[in-house]
């Protein structure tokens, strides 16, 4: 038993203060001591991830030690600290103490601490989710910070004195280190106060009293003295510091109050600062503004009597609020909203002028309220309203003297007052623009023109003598700009409402004045049409009848001007064998029917009937007679006819699609938008091609070719308009890999001199060839072809079974136009002289017609 003790003596350190802070949450933190013992930045947050059970207690989000966070304390004493880490998460990532990495070791381990190595273990319970760190021997330490190595989550921190501390110790708290009283302008509140807090240990038991130093006013202190009791501790006492001015304006000054407690001096800096109201008004000689949106909220509530305001350096209503000419002369009250409830309100003016007062009534029954201006023994009104929300504002003409300014109701709110004086000059008889209110819309921002500002005074056109003292302004520069001096406007394109202002500065003649107008931006009513990439509009659905107005079917605008109609008869078979029997009955006067919008590369073809021999016409661009041209083509005798057409801008376009006639209508049964088919040329430019019906070749060119077999040479002739008949083959050259459109074409004419032959089968199947000898092409020529059959759409050249002929053949362009005669070769493969058609020699020839050793070749 004695050894037991022994042992357990040898253990057990004597623990004279305990410390503990509990990171339960956010809201929840607790600690065990009231001292402000530790010093908790919690900048990283509590985080729900960090989670887990320690001493009895479950912990659902502890405190996220990262860069923002940390926790500080000082210790005046030897300790022993422990840590209590989640490893809910990040588990295994350390933290710091004292800037020293903490291991994760159950062996034991060592960190130094202010010069001394402190030894510590760690205890981890994988149930509880926690790993306990325990610190022994932790010498004293000012600042000891417990912060991040890598993110993790802390969970509780205790602190155990392990050694007494019998030096004296006094702490002052003080609110930003200085205690400010200033007290507002007599008589409104002459009374400001303060508080600092005191706290120590180990002092000597006793009373001892502050020393407060004479001011210019009243400084005291309550409780006026310390009382230290038996124990030497004095626990976080709260003291109020209160300043009462003279009554008359007192300068900011600094002065301490002290007390000594031991041989120990508390400090208390004070910065003090009296203000009185002044005892006259102040008289207005010029122009002047008072702005209650800039008085501040605390100034607010100290407008609460009838009286002159005051005005110091560090106390005013505002910056740029001059309140020593104002009076308030009943029921003042400030609102929140930078607007003063108005009852009376004067100043005093030595000259005549202009009062502007801005103004709301905020009656909840929206009766009629109106402002009041006495001056001169006449009492001038408003205009009377009784909108509840609106601000406006009255100008009124007065003479030197008083001017009063209320109201019928307490209701009507006041914002503003501006007093222009106006020290003997001229008012204009005119400064206005030519127009007010312009409309345009987006579409026509450029034809807008800007109205003409004219000055008069009397008879008289001053524009231009006053020119240089006008300055413009928008007050929605996303609508409008304007340049400040000239007036220049600029629509910016976007929709809404601009008002421009012409502002007057005045000068020694001339009062101020301002002019504006509005411009009014509207966007283009919406289609709300999206372009296609393959969609079949039919009418049998019932939302296509009656018809009666611009209306948009699934995104289709039908655009009429007289009813159009849907009906139905009996089913009529196209040459596509798409069967339809519902149709859209249209007449227009030229006017576009049908409105689609379309992707590029587009083939549009529309079903239509009639027994009047009316022309379809499809037009692309402009919703006007304008637009260009696709396809115009007369149908007859009520037969099915497809009418095709192809799109091949580069941007979505807008399709429309037309009746000619104004008395028949037309009979459209179907729209179809489709991709256009497309051929892709090889890596060296080429493509063959054939195709079961007729077509017009874009973005690439099409050219007829020769075989002669004697020379193995392929002669290729251009087909100036691109146009390639049904079935025949040709050759297509163009850029590398790119894509050449097939577009429905009309009045197409046979080819001649064409020894290509295609290899169309319209239900694009592969076409067995013969026993003859067949040449493809590969690349950049023509090779021997050895498969069983062809590939459909494409074209090629055959020779008579046994024919010996070259490995490949040369190609030549002819030009039809210039007559000449071109071989096409590689660029990398020319190694001798070049010369351009004009005999200049070329030293890095690109792609065109050169003059090679003697002959013309193309270089691709």
């Amino acid at each position: 038993m004695t050894l037991l003790l022994a042992v357990c003596s040898g253990a057990w350190a004597t623990v004279y203060a305990t410390y503990a802070v509990s990171l339960e949450s956010a809201n929840d933190v607790t600690a065990t001591n009231t001292d402000n013992f530790f010093t908790l930045n919690t900048g990283g947050g509590f985080n729900t991830k960090y989670t887990g059970t320690y001493g009895g207690k479950t912990y659902t989000a502890g405190l996220k030690i990262n860069s923002s966070s940390s926790i500080t304390f000082t210790t005046a004493v030897k300790s022993d600290i422990t840590i209590v880490q989640s490893t809910a998460s990040n588990g295994t990532n350390k933290f710091k103490l004292g800037g020293q990495s903490v291991a994760h070791t159950a062996s034991g381990a060592t960190i130094t601490i202010g010069g001394t190595d402190v030894s510590y273990t760690m205890t981890e319970n994988s149930t509880d989710k926690v790993k306990v760190f325990v610190f022994t021997d932790v010498p004293a330490t000012n600042g000891l910070a417990i912060t991040n190595d890598k993110e993790t989550g802390l969970l509780y921190v205790k602190v155990e004195l392990t050694e007494q501390n019998t030096n004296p110790t006094f702490n002052v708290s003080v609110p930003d280190n200085k205690l400010t009283l200033k007290s507002a302008p007599a008589p409104f509140t002459p009374t400001a106060t303060g508080t600092f807090q005191l706290s120590g240990e180990n002092l000597t038991a006793g009373t001892y009293n502050f020393t407060i130093p004479s001011v210019s006013g009243t400084l005291s202190v309550s409780p006026t003295q310390i009382t230290i009791p038996e124990g030497g501790t004095l626990s976080s006492t709260t003291f109020t510091v209160s300043y009462t001015g003279p009554g008359t304006d007192v300068a900011a000054t600094d002065v301490n109050i002290t007390a000594t407690i031991d041989e120990q001096v508390v400090t208390i800096p004070v910065n003090y600062r009296a203000m009185a109201s002044l005892t006259s008004q102040t008289t207005v000689s010029g122009d002047i503004e008072w702005d209650w949106a800039k008085v501040s909220g605390s100034d607010r509530s100290s407008i609460s009597s009838a009286t002159v305001y005051a005005n110091y350096d560090e106390f005013t209503f505002g910056e740029g609020f001059d309140a020593s000419a104002l009076v308030v002369k009943s029921s003042p009250n400030m609102l929140s909203n930078g607007a003063f409830r108005l009852g009376e309100i004067s100043f005093t003016t030595s000259v005549a002028g202009t009062v502007t007062v801005t103004f709301a009534n905020t009656s909840s029954s929206n009766k009629n309220r109106y402002i009041t201006v006495k001056n001169d023994n006449t009492t001038q009104t408003g205009t009377v309203e009784a909108d509840g929300t609106t601000k406006r504002t009255e100008s009124f003409e007065v003479v030197a003297g008083e001017v009063t300014l209320g109201s019928d109701n307490s209701y009507l709110q006041l914002y503003k007052i501006e007093f222009v004086a106006d020290n003997g000059k001229t008012d204009l008889t005119s400064f206005a623009f030519s127009g007010g209110t312009t409309t345009v819309t987006t579409e026509t921002t450029d034809d807008f023109v800007a109205p003409t500002l004219t000055a008069m005074a009397g008879e008289d056109n001053v524009t231009s003598t006053i020119a240089s003292n006008v300055t413009y302004a928008s007050n929605n520069t996303d609508v409008a700009t304007v340049d400040a001096s000239t007036g220049v406007v600029t629509l910016t394109g976007t929709a809404g409402t601009a008002t421009i202002t012409a502002t007057l500065a005045g000068n020694d003649t001339y009062k101020d004045n301002t002019a504006s107008y509005t411009i009014t931006v509207e966007e283009v009513a919406a289609t709300g049409i999206t372009a296609v990439t393959s969609k079949t509009w039919t009418f049998g659905a019932s939302e296509w009848s009656g018809i009666s107005s611009t209306k948009i079917v699934d995104n289709m605008e039908v655009i009429t001007n007289t009813s159009i109609t849907r009906s139905s008869a009996a089913a009529k078979t196209f040459d596509d064998g798409s069967s339809y029997s519902y149709y859209l009955n249209t007449k227009s006067n030229g006017i576009p029917q049908l409105h689609i919008k379309v992707v590029p590369y587009s083939k549009i073809s529309v079903y239509t009937a009639n027994g009047n021999g009316r022309t379809t016409t499809v037009k692309v661009g402009e919703k006007s007679e304008s637009g260009d041209v696709l396809v115009s083509e007369t149908g007859g005798n009520n037969n099915p006819k497809i009418v095709s057409c192809a799109y091949t801008e580069e941007e979505d376009g807008d399709i429309y699609i037309y009746n000619s006639s104004s008395s028949t209508g037309l009979y459209i049964y179907a729209v179809k938008v489709e991709p256009l088919p497309s051929v892709t040329l090889n890596t060296s430019g080429y493509g063959t091609f054939s195709y079961g019906s007729d077509v017009e070749i874009v973005g690439a060119d099409a050219y007829t070719a020769t075989l002669d077999v004697d020379n193995a040479k392929i002669t290729c002739t251009k087909i100036a308009d691109g146009k390639v008949p049904a079935g025949a083959g040709v050759l297509l050259y163009g850029e590398a890999s790119a894509k050449a459109y097939l577009c429905p074409a009309s009045s197409v004419a046979a080819l001649s001199n064409n020894n290509l032959k295609g290899t169309t089968n319209a239900s694009g199947e592969t076409v067995e060839k013969g026993s003859n000898t067949y040449y493809v092409l590969s690349g950049d020529t023509f090779v021997t072809y050895n498969g069983d059959a062809f590939s459909a759409n494409k074209a090629y050249f055959e020779v008579s079974s046994g024919t010996v002929l070259a490995r490949n053949f040369s190609i030549v362009f002819e030009d039809e136009s210039t007559g000449i005669s071109a071989s096409l070769m590689n660029s990398e493969k020319v190694n001798s002289e070049v010369y351009n058609l004009n005999g200049q020699r070329v030293m890095n020839p690109t792609k065109g017609l050169y003059i090679v050793n003697g002959r013309k070749v193309v270089i691709k």
